[in-house]
Parts: C-alpha cells; sequence; structure tokens
C-alpha cells in the first residue's frame, strides 16, 4: 500500500495477514478474514486498495489507508489470476463469462473474450495490451476491448513479459518447454 504494509494471502487459510512498514517482525498487525481461500492479490495504487480474488467467487477490497474490508462483489466462477493496469486505474479478471473489468466498483465484460478450459492473462506493460493464453491461441487487446491480434498456437500456459526483449514467455501445458513469442505477430523465436 501508499504507506508501505506488506500482504500475505495462505493456501489453505481464508485471512489476509497485514503488517505495517512501520513494526515489521514476525506477527502481523492486523488479519482480515474472508469468506473464501484467497487466491490472487493485486494493489490498486491509483485508489490505494488491495484487490483480493477469493476460492469461493468473491473480489474482496481491502482498503489500503485502514486495512479494513471495505467492499465485496461476487463473480461466478472466479479464478486466481488477476492483475492491475495503471493506465485507466482497473483491475482484470476472469469468470465463468469472460474477461472483467473492475473500475471503482463498476464491472464490465471485454467483449469478444470468452472463458476456456484454460485462460490466464497479463498486462503487457511494454505494449500496453491484454496478453490472454487460452487453449489453443493466443491473443492481444487494447485496453478498450479491441482486439489488436489473435493466432493459434500449439501450446497454452502460464505467461510473462520480459522488460528487456519484450517477447512474452509461455510455459506450454502441452509441450513442457518454455516458448518465446512476439506478441505482434505471433512469431515463435
Amino acid at each position: 500500500s501508499l504507506n508501505g504494509d506488506v500482504y500475505a494471502s495462505y493456501a489453505n487459510n481464508n485471512s489476509v495477514s497485514i503488517w505495517s512498514a512501520s513494526d515489521f517482525d514476525n506477527t502481523p498487525t492486523i488479519s482480515v478474514g474472508t469468506t473464501g481461500v484467497v487466491s490472487g492479490l493485486v494493489y490498486n495504487d491509483s485508489e490505494d486498495n488491495m484487490y483480493l480474488s477469493q476460492t469461493d467467487g468473491y473480489l474482496s477490497i481491502i482498503d489500503g489507508s485502514t486495512n479494513l474490508l471495505s467492499s465485496t462483489y461476487l463473480f461466478t466462477g472466479i479464478n486466481s489470476d488477476i492483475f492491475y493496469e495503471p493506465i485507466n486505474s482497473s483491475v482484470y479478471l476472469f469468470d465463468d463469462i469472460g474477461l472483467v473489468s473492475f473500475n471503482n466498483g463498476t464491472s464490465s465484460y471485454i467483449s469478444g473474450v470468452g472463458t476456456s478450459s484454460f485462460s490466464t492473462f497479463l498486462f503487457d506493460h511494454v505494449s500496453g495490451n491484454i496478453c490472454i493464453s487460452q487453449v489453443g491461441q493466443m491473443s492481444n487487446y487494447e485496453l478498450d476491448g479491441t482486439l489488436d491480434n489473435s493466432f493459434l498456437l500449439n501450446g497454452y500456459g502460464q505467461i510473462s513479459v520480459s522488460a528487456y526483449d519484450s517477447f512474452i514467455y509461455l510455459s506450454s501445458q502441452v509441450a513442457n518447454q518454455v516458448l518465446i513469442i512476439d506478441s505482434n505477430n505471433g512469431f515463435i523465436n
């Protein structure tokens, strides 16, 4: 958070521990109870809020200035992936319907982005786009939902963007290898 607090979630526990930056020892300053196990955390620095995706479908928000749970929103089938993009100050997540943009209490779906048996995504800070890995394809969307490009891919998996070379690195769940992909054209390097 803006005050330097540290947040931690646990794989088998439905709480978030928060350590104060001014008193960082072995004991959390506060624990915030949630309705489900926290599967993803992301900080929205323009709101000073911590967003939590939970296994029971809830998106919960902790106010970074008070460290209190401020609100919860229900999404059916939320997955663990969640990210913040600083351009529009939005938080993104996948649920059973598709990709959701969440900003200041308002959610909207990115049209044309459905779900598959595997869906993961990230904010590509190099291009300013949303990069999505799904079974059989990789897609890049502009923040307004416009499809920038999409290409078929014999593989899918967790992705990361390199600040060094601007390529997308995909840990293939099909071929047990790392694919290095140019997100502008889909070429595998």
